[in-house]
């Protein structure tokens, strides 16, 4: 090796030297969850569930969920009481590490109460919220139905995770039988059950929905 090349490697040598180690680089932006089509949860007592995310935008202002309910091993009834409405079911949101998310607030407001069942004979497609995202005082809050949530998502754009749990308890008398009245949104109306309506098998028990990612 030459004179001048032999300078021109110490020169690039110091150079690099008083450079120091490359800067470490920022990390990546999160990838949005987008979409999502949940995994159905194991079958319990014949019935198993799913939920389902769809309508996300580039601006994360909006998104559509769903839970879908099906019957595997023949018709199902679900009874419960408390709000017609998601009445025998209960969500909680997740951070990115697992630990629950606490609410920052509490709706307000009523709804139709009581004793219901749901027959299911086949599966069916209930309306969690048409858009889960609520802006409130500057904050971006998840609202489930009318009441439910008050969870807010994190700041950073980081996802969190939105799980459910269906819960059936035993019939009781005078029970008012749940049906869906608009089945592109999955909605419930209740009804006097007629003399000759039989209720499927009661499924009664708890069943944990595998959680979606939403953000």
């Amino acid at each position: 090796m030459g004179t001048s090349s032999a300078l021109g490697w110490c020169a690039l040598a110091l150079v690099a030297a008083c450079r120091g180690p490359d800067a470490p680089r920022a990390p990546a932006p999160p990838a949005p969850c987008g979409d999502t089509v949940g995994a159905w949860s194991a079958p319990v007592d014949g019935l198993r569930a799913r939920l389902i995310t769809s309508g996300a935008r580039a601006d994360r202002a909006s998104l559509q969920v769903a839970l879908e309910l099906e019957p595997v091993a023949g018709p199902r009834a679900i009874h419960w009481a408390g709000m017609l409405e998601l009445g025998y079911v209960t969500f909680a949101l997740d951070d990115a590490a697992g630990a629950p998310v606490v609410a920052a607030l509490a709706w307000g407001g009523n709804g139709p109460s009581g004793s219901f069942r749901e027959a299911l004979r086949g599966p069916v497609r209930h309306l969690v919220a048409s858009n889960l995202f609520v802006p409130v005082d500057g904050q971006r809050l998840v609202r489930i139905g009318a009441f439910g949530g008050g969870w807010p998502m994190a700041t950073d754009g980081t996802s969190r995770r939105l799980r459910a749990r269906l819960t059936g308890a035993a019939p009781a008398p005078d029970e008012l039988e749940a049906y869906v009245v608009d089945p592109a949104v999955g909605s419930l109306g209740a009804r006097v059950v007629g003399a000759d309506a039989a209720a499927p098998p009661a499924w009664i028990g708890a069943l944990d929905v595998p959680a979606v990612c939403v953000d």
